[in-house]
């Protein structure tokens, strides 16, 4: 590397350059595009640190943004973007041991003050081109270096040292031709960038008898030390926090609502701002704005530093280098872990805006659960702290999305506890207790909320049921229809209808674990069948036989499930229902069953049919009934016969037995959750 220092020949064309590829290094800079005024405040810091070091006492920083005017393609209206920025302080400047390291990609020459020296490669990331102008003291004399910083090998192009006694001692920094990425995400406004440039800079702001930092667009400007002044810090509260034994320090300051950036919570190293985090996204129920007691909106900005975050920021300042879950020094702080515990401590400074909107959003979520989802009734108990992390004024919709999730999340560690603790080899005994009382603890809990919302569905479906079976203002009742598709959706088998979705049990608890079902399909339609059939039977059910022989025998028994419009009374011989379920009999009888795999098995006449035909005991029924030999059921409300011919037992089940048959199967659930 050529290094030029004062006491070399001062030749005009001697060209200095970077140790390194300057494009390269460009490469593996990265920088997103909401992020240009990134490179701004490196120069701002570097001022600051160049008027430290001069330890002159009138130090003072001025910005100038540059602007260029052109067309917005997304409107196609003029715009005057911003073009760059001029930084020019009264600090040290770029004397022979300042250039030296300027040259140096990763110099440690700021290192105590936290410098990485990579910030000057943010500024050709961010910008096209840097011109720098000079003016410092050196071997007693004041010299004027100029020179060009751009994206090539060498970086550095034009560069002049010359003798310039009478001229002030100030160095000028001019950021030109911001990259269009950068440029249309950039504000424009200058109250905007001078917000901007405040929030960056409040490490250095809130030193006493700092330099003054004015901002300019043409012929207006800002003093942002006077703004910090008047909005910021009067009303900053310090606090620490102990990272495995670093202690952070957060500084929470309060910013006018219409120019911050949001609740940010800024991760600091050496001074200077490296990553923010938005704490409305973080905290939950924390108001985008809050309101002090005069009434005024204003947003916090919490600045964390400490000696842990100056060791781990990554080389261009833009990020940290965490440890990562599983590192043997257990010393080391995860990213999650600082997170977490940062976040604990801004939402309990925050506690007094959050409290109430919190409650308010509980009880929301109570009501909600109570009435309409109680099977998450034990998120509210053992895991209410995910709960509160909700966002507040969720519509019922993801309300339910999120007690959905936190459900599964919730259910897989159980099961994941359950699988350790099965496989786990215990030899202290009492510990295996503690976890195994543990388990069955949280475990019933789920069961019994997931117990709970069954059993109201099933009240909420015989509710439907009774509801049904009443004639309308009219005195007309409502079609079979009605009542089929709340047994089980018509049109359909069990290859398409979910478990819950169907309520076979209304009929019988055993239906409900068939291996095949049809409702209201033609006989032909149905896979378990071989037949050109057009009859459509409501339902028909086929079981599996409870034990097994040495043959292959698809379905032990089939139940026909046939339904009637409640109290209707015109049935005769050709409107007679019984022949009508004895017909669908004979005709999947004469069919051919399949397997699973689709192949042809012989039915054997050992096959046993189950009929129930649901129909309202009228009087032109009771005829075909009596006419027919059927016996009286024990209660006295229905009919049962056995046709030994068709090997098919056949029951009338009248609407109102129906509904009280399933009631009291089901009382005992009822009364035990107070839903009768």
């Amino acid at each position: 590397m050529a290094v030029l220092y004062l006491t070399d020949v001062m030749e005009k064309n001697a060209l200095p350059q970077f140790a390194e590829d300057v494009g390269g290094r460009l490469r593996n800079t990265r920088l997103g595009n909401s992020r240009g005024l990134q490179a701004l405040f490196e120069t701002i810091a570097n001022s600051f640190d160049a008027i430290h070091e001069s330890q002159t006492s009138d130090g003072t920083i001025r910005v100038v943004i540059t602007r260029e005017a052109g067309l917005d393609l997304s409107t196609d209206k003029e715009k005057t973007w911003i073009g760059g920025f001029s930084v020019i302080d009264n600090g040290v400047g770029f004397g022979s041991e300042n250039f030296d390291a300027f040259l140096t990609a990763d110099t440690p020459r700021k290192k105590a003050e936290g410098g990485k020296g990579v910030g000057r490669f943010l500024w050709l990331k961010v910008f096209r081109t840097v011109k720098v102008e000079s003016v410092f003291l050196e071997n007693g004399k004041q010299h004027k270096r100029v020179f060009t910083f751009e994206p090539t090998s060498s970086g550095i192009t034009s560069h002049e040292v010359m003798e310039a006694p009478d001229v002030s001692r100030t160095t000028r920094v001019e950021l030109l031709y911001m990259r269009e990425n950068y440029r249309n995400e950039c504000p424009t406004r200058l109250s905007d960038i001078a917000y901007r440039i405040l929030e960056h800079c409040l490490t250095y702001l809130r030193k006493e008898n700092g330099p003054q930092l004015i901002i300019s667009d043409g012929e207006e400007s800002l003093d942002i030390r006077q703004l910090y002044q008047d909005t910021v810090q009067r009303d900053a509260v310090s606090r620490t926090v102990d990272a495995k034994g670093h202690k952070l320090s957060l500084t929470y300051y309060k910013l006018m609502h219409e120019r911050a950036s949001g609740h940010l919570l800024h991760l600091c190293a050496s001074g200077r701002d490296v990553k923010a985090l938005n704490l409305s996204e973080k905290v939950p129920d924390l108001p985008k704005t809050l309101e002090d007691s005069d009434g005024n909106r204003f947003c916090y900005a919490v600045y964390v530093a400490g000696d842990l975050l100056d060791r781990l920021v990554n080389s261009e300042r833009t990020d940290f280098r965490f440890a990562q879950e599983g590192d043997l020094d257990l010393s080391m702080v995860t990213e999650d872990a600082l997170e977490g515990l940062l976040l604990r401590e801004v939402e309990e400074f925050l506690q007094s805006y959050i409290s109430s909107i919190r409650k308010d959003k509980m009880q929301r979520i109570t009501e909600y659960i109570q009435g309409s989802a109680p099977v998450y009734r034990h998120l509210l108990t053992r895991y209410r702290d995910r709960v509160e992390k909700f966002p507040a004024n969720l519509p019922p919709i993801k309300l339910e999305q999120e007690l959905a999730r936190t459900e599964f999340e919730v259910r897989q560690e159980v099961q994941k506890r359950y699988k350790n603790l099965i496989e786990e080899r215990y030899l202290d005994p009492n510990r295996y207790q503690e976890e195994l009382r543990e388990f069955i603890s949280e475990h019933n809990e789920i069961g019994k909320d997931k117990l709970a919302d069954y059993v109201s569905h099933r009240r909420a479906i015989l509710s439907l049921l009774e509801k049904a079976m009443q004639s309308d203002v009219s005195g007309e009742y409502k079609t079979e229809d009605v009542i089929h598709n709340l047994i089980f959706p018509m049109k359909s088998s069990s290859d398409e209808v979910n478990l819950e979705d169907q309520n076979l049990w209304v009929l019988d608890e055993r239906l409900s674990y068939h291996k095949y079902l049809a409702s209201d399909l033609e006989l032909r339609q149905i896979q378990a069948l071989d037949t050109n059939n057009r009859q459509r039977p409501d339902l028909v059910i086929f079981n599996c036989p409870i034990a097994y022989s040495e043959d292959d025998y698809p379905y032990g028994s089939v139940v026909i499930v046939e339904f009637k419009r409640p109290e209707r009374d015109d049935y005769s011989e050709k409107r007679n229902p019984i022949s009508q379920v004895l017909n669908y009999v004979e005709r999947i009888r004469n069919g051919q069953a399949k397997n699973a795999n689709g192949r042809r098995i012989p039915v054997k006449d050992e096959r046993q049919f189950f009929c129930h035909i649901i129909a309202d005991i009228t009087p032109t029924l009771r005829k075909l009934l009596l006419r027919d030999d059927f016996r009286a059921t024990v209660d006295g409300l229905g009919f049962y016969k056995y046709h030994t011919q068709y090997q098919a037992y056949c029951e009338v089940i009248p609407y109102d037995k129906l509904l009280r048959d399933a009631e009291r199967r089901n009382r005992i659930l009822f009364e035990k959750l107070n839903i009768l």
